[in-house]
């Protein structure tokens, strides 16, 4: 029994950061800057409420995946629950999130290489990130996860550093700032930040098949992550004037600039950028990996070597190619990847599954005790699903 207790404490607690290391990454980069003009107060509400709804469709997508039978991934779900059309429709919606986040993360990281080496021409950075994500993808069953491992352990380290020092310079004026009338339009960007639905089959299994670890984790992880987020919210915003991040925002930069201009600690400018490439090159490289297992899984099961470069063509060159086609290109990536992406795929797919799903297997009235509170919560999760579509269409438009 002790065994078995310990056995899983440890799943939970790696269960934990594996959605925290999901969720949290190159996103963050962009949300002070995206949300410095509604003010830190109204950002907290945004991020509250988009952490509340998507906790919640994640817990749906969880319910889902224990009354399926067998190893399953959404693709499979999808399939089973709403019929072979919607499970197509849904495939190229995922790729088009894929392609949309790979825009972003890969102008946010040559962005970074070429405001850290003097010179460097958007080819030559084009080219690095090719080398380097390209080679994780290809060789990614010869020790990726080394290569993640150490990732994310920089993005901990320069986070914790970058906090440390930060924290010392912050204005707590510079907070009270509030444009309550604008907080709207920064949710379709701020419900990017807690998109990790894709591991839940994964985390699932992981768990042990265990539904209240695997709940456990889910709960923690987004509570923490939240947490992660208004803190490094408070740094940026109490340290970098506000006409610095609107600057910022219109020269499509990610808060580690400013505030590398803003501070005259000689250590932070190199760890801030430090922390950007970290974020950004984790990111990439888990949305790359997945984009390149669901090309491989849809075409071919064990490709040769030629049909890895085929892959990996189609997979960066389409984002390499786009990204000369418009400079600002990093948030309006991240808002159609998030605005339409994240709430069809992660939010709304979720509910329809489930929603389809006990209509062809209903659970019988005594053995279902969860009826009284579930309609209210899907309620709450498809009225927020369509506010945040019909915001994300305002704001485009606009």
């Amino acid at each position: 029994m002790k065994s078995i207790t310990v056995s899983k404490g440890r799943n939970f607690i790696s269960g934990t950061f594996l959605v925290i290391g999901t969720s949290v990454g190159a996103g963050m980069l962009g949300l002070p800057v995206e949300t410095a003009r509604i003010g830190f107060f109204p950002a907290l509400i945004v991020y509250v409420i988009c952490w509340a709804a998507m906790t919640l469709s994640a817990l749906i997508l969880l319910k889902v995946q224990i009354r399926m039978k067998g190893k399953v991934n959404i693709r499979s779900m999808a399939y089973s629950t709403l019929g072979s059309t919607a499970a197509s429709i849904i495939e190229a919606l995922f790729a088009a999130l894929y392609y949309s986040l790979l825009v972003a993360y890969l102008k946010g990281f040559t962005q970074i290489l070429s405001d850290s080496v003097p010179n460097l021409t958007f080819i030559s950075s084009a080219g690095v990130a090719l080398v380097f994500f390209g080679g994780c993808v290809f060789f990614k069953e010869k020790g990726i996860k080394g290569v993640n491992s150490t990732l994310v352990i920089g993005l901990v380290i320069t986070y914790l550093l970058i906090s440390t020092i930060g924290v010392k310079h912050i204005d707590l004026t510079a907070l009270s700032y509030t444009s309550w009338k604008a907080s709207p339009f920064s949710l379709p960007l701020v419900v990017t930040a807690f998109g990790f639905h894709v591991i839940i089959p994964s985390l699932y299994y992981h768990q042990g098949e265990d539904p209240k670890t695997t709940r456990q984790s889910i709960l923690v992880g987004t509570t923490i992550t939240l947490l992660v987020y208004l803190c490094w919210q408070a740094i940026v915003l109490g340290i970098v004037p506000l006409p610095a991040l609107e600057e910022a925002y219109r020269m499509d930069q990610t808060a580690v600039i400013p505030m590398a201009k803003v501070l005259h600690t000689s250590s932070l400018p190199i760890i801030g950028k430090l922390f950007g490439f970290f974020a950004l090159a984790s990111s990439c490289l888990g949305v790359s990996i997945a984009f390149y297992d669901f090309i491989a899984d849809k075409l071919c099961q064990n490709p040769t070597n030629q049909a890895k470069l085929g892959l990996l063509a189609a997979i960066f060159l389409p984002p390499l190619l786009f990204m000369q086609l418009k400079v600002s290109i990093f948030y309006s990536a991240l808002r159609y990847g998030g605005g339409f992406g994240v709430l069809l795929l992660l939010v709304l797919l979720p509910v329809a599954m489930y929603t389809a799903q006990r209509k062809q297997e209903p659970i019988p009235k005594r053995l279902d005790n969860h009826s009284l509170w579930e309609k209210p919560i899907i309620a709450l999760v498809l009225v927020f699903c369509i506010a945040g579509l019909v915001i994300n269409g305002l704001s485009l438009a606009s």
